[in-house]
């Protein structure tokens, strides 16, 4: 094939010195067209060459070499020949719309998204095509969003909140089975650092470390060894590719590859590793219609209990978990949203007292509210059950919770919080009542 290539184009040259003394064209300009349309390019650009040679290039043959390069994914070439083409199309006083639309996307593909986004204004001032106008609505709002996208993102993520709330049972149990207050002040706390070693519009991988932790004071702001029994400390590591199939507005998926460790006061007031985990989530998330989206997520993992005193205690085992989200967009502003969602989950852990299955559903509504924040309001009911407990055990469990939040600065925000939680269940120990309020301040900074 190399040395057929060869061989026409050493033809065409000989043919173009011919065309010179003769003063006709090398190759009609009709015949490159049809090998474009046939999707013959590498022969399309030695007829380019051929007709350079001869000095004979038009407006027309500057078109089809960058149609021909752009094709070929050869954008600073593409753009050269189009910007050549348009230019002399403006000069002759007939501006070509579908010159600069494709000038456009050579900016476009260079990653130049003010360049291309200038350029298919361009060509939708001159154009009086309602088909290719349509493209260019398309496209100009594809620039837009990738311009801003990259504007405003930083390779690196640096995260961290940190949060109090008062509750009048810290630890989710009948306060007639404690011989204490419950009421206590908790102290939530976290921070976490991500990198993008690939961030593009339609693809992205986010390595990310977190750690979590939290502390309890008792009503009188003095620690308690009892009240801190639930006060978790938390690494973990995320490994997250997030990608489109086709149009990056189109369907999103979000695959993740995740571990952590926890530790918790099993023994002694001193944190012991108590459970580690691996596992793999699944995402996806795509419109349904202009105002209704679907968000799925799929989660399969391995878990491994750590300092059980007993082996029907060991939590060793597998778990699964399925959740589904629709979002109701309200208004045009994107600003007012329903959201509903349905998930289950179940555990087969070595340890009989640790195989449980859940059940649960939500209903969300956000809304902007006073002095600039915004608000939103989640219902969440809940069905827990432990089939194979020693003593089997079936929790059912009702929420409520309001928050507002408001706007610091572009990094960090304010969460105010108050809400609670209805349990009853077959076990009286799990039978209990618990109303909080709280404030979170959370900060984000790219570097």
């Amino acid at each position: 094939m190399k040395l057929l290539k060869a061989a026409g184009m050493a033809l065409l040259i000989s043919l173009s010195a011919f065309a010179q003394e003769e003063d006709r064209p090398v190759v009609d300009v009709a015949r490159a067209f049809d090998e474009y349309n046939q999707k013959n390019y590498e022969e399309v650009l030695l007829m380019v060459q051929a007709t350079k040679a001869a000095k004979q290039m038009t407006t027309k043959w500057l078109y089809i070499e960058g149609l021909t390069l752009l094709r070929l994914q050869r954008y600073k070439e593409a753009e050269v020949a189009l910007d050549a083409y348009s230019k002399k199309m403006d000069a002759a006083g007939t501006p070509s719309a579908k010159g600069y639309y494709f000038l456009g996307l050579a900016y476009f593909h260079q990653g130049q998204y003010q360049k291309s986004l200038n350029t298919f204004q361009i060509s939708q001032d001159v154009s009086n095509d309602p088909q290719l106008d349509r493209t260019l609505d398309n496209q100009i709002d594809r620039s837009i969003r990738f311009r801003d996208y990259y504007d405003s993102h930083k390779p690196g993520t640096f995260a961290m909140f940190l949060g109090y709330e008062y509750h009048n049972n810290v630890l989710s149990l009948s306060a007639a089975s404690v011989d204490k207050s419950l009421n206590g002040h908790v102290l939530n706390y976290g921070v976490s650092i991500g990198y993008r070693p690939i961030d593009k519009m339609n693809f992205v991988f986010e390595p990310t470390v977190a750690v979590v932790d939290r502390y309890t004071l008792d009503k009188s702001f003095k620690a308690d060894s009892t009240l801190q029994a639930l006060d978790v400390l938390q690494a973990a590591v995320s490994l997250p590719v997030l990608f489109y199939f086709g149009n990056n507005r189109g369907m999103q998926y979000n695959v993740s590859l995740n571990a952590y460790t926890t530790y918790l006061p099993i023994n002694t007031t001193t944190r012991d590793l108590y459970l580690s985990s691996v596992f793999l989530r699944l995402r996806t998330l795509f419109d349904i219609t202009q105002t209704l989206s679907m968000d799925i997520a799929l989660v399969g993992g391995s878990d491994t209990g750590y300092n059980y005193t007993a082996e029907e205690d060991n939590q060793t085992g597998s778990r699964g978990e399925l959740t589904v989200l629709l979002r109701q967009l309200l208004n045009s502003d994107r600003t007012e949203l329903l959201t509903y969602s349905i998930g289950a989950a179940a555990k087969t852990s070595e340890g009989i007292n640790n195989r449980y299955q859940k059940l649960r559903a939500t209903l969300g509504y956000q809304f902007p509210s006073f002095a600039e924040t915004n608000s939103s309001i989640e219902l969440e009911y809940e069905n827990l059950s432990y089939p194979d407990k020693t003593v089997p055990r079936k929790d059912n469990k009702v929420g409520l919770q309001y928050t507002v939040s408001q706007t610091l600065n572009p990094s960090s925000t304010l969460n105010y919080s108050l809400g609670g939680t209805v349990n009853s269940s077959d076990s009286d120990v799990y039978k209990y009542d618990d109303y909080f309020l709280g404030l979170q301040y959370v900060l984000v900074v790219g570097f």
